[in-house]
């Protein structure tokens, strides 16, 4: 969630620095956007925030296929599918309230994103370790004679 949340932010402010004086007609071609001051720290937040993804999605994943018993490892998949899909409408209809209703530029709505994120992954964090100490007493409680 870190490296989501940091090259988010760090986004926003390659996005913000980039020096383009063109007009809305003209089409800027790929050897265009590698000449143009900044665009090289904009292709590398972009790149980390999709490594940093995969680095969250895809332990998440293999965990949820590892630990889901046999009879409804397909169930869950599928759960998980359908709750995917929601959160794809959900954030688009967020970003459409963030750029159109509320008038933000897209590099505030990768910064506001970002921080959304730590305040979640700050959330997420207390949570689990309440979950942990928890279960830890449990687990001494059990034990201790």
């Amino acid at each position: 969630i870190a490296g989501l949340s940091i090259f988010a932010i760090d986004l926003y402010f390659s996005l913000s620095g980039l020096d383009i004086n063109v007009n809305n007609d003209t089409l800027l071609g790929i050897g265009d956007l590698f000449n143009i001051s900044g665009s090289w720290r904009v292709f590398a937040d972009l790149f980390l925030l999709g490594f940093s993804g995969g680095l969250y999605i895809v332990p998440l994943y293999a965990s949820m296929q590892a630990y889901a018993p046999k009879s409804h490892r397909a169930r869950i998949v599928g759960a998980n599918n359908i709750f995917n899909a929601i959160f794809m409408v959900t954030s688009a209809i967020f970003a459409i309230v963030i750029l159109n209703v509320l008038g933000f530029t897209l590099p505030q709505l990768f910064l506001v994103t970002g921080l959304l994120n730590i305040v979640f992954g700050a959330f997420l964090y207390i949570k689990l370790n309440k979950h942990i100490k928890h279960a830890v007493s449990q687990t001494n409680d059990g034990i201790a004679p």
